[in-house]
């Protein structure tokens, strides 16, 4: 087995997975630790500030998040009932799903 890495990151989380992906994207031999499967649901891990979204959009996952139920991408939150829609100012965070998230980010290039 090699163990060649240039980069091992301990965390798959969003901002370890990122990092992985930011990392490979330029180049490096990287090795991604973490204890769970992914994608998964975390509770209280659906949250992302604002400061993510040139992030995510350099990943190509706005549009996508955006496009989802419950889905906040810095100017509004999405609720979804049966028989609504709704639009709600937000500009402090951003919202998905965590299990949503993991498996968008985890098919980003």
């Amino acid at each position: 087995m090699n163990y060649n890495y240039d980069l091992i990151i301990v965390g798959g989380g969003p901002a370890g997975s990122t990092m992985a992906l930011s990392a490979h994207k330029h180049g490096l031999k990287v090795l991604l630790l973490d204890k769970e499967q992914f994608p998964r649901d975390k509770i209280c891990g659906d949250a992302l500030l604002v400061d993510c979204m040139t992030i995510l959009q350099e990943f190509q996952l706005t549009d996508k998040l955006s496009q989802e139920p419950h889905a906040c991408t810095g100017t509004h939150i999405q609720i979804f009932t049966e028989h609504e829609h709704l639009r709600v100012p937000c500009h402090s965070h951003v919202v998905s799903k965590r299990k949503i998230f993991d498996n968008y980010r985890n098919k980003a290039k």
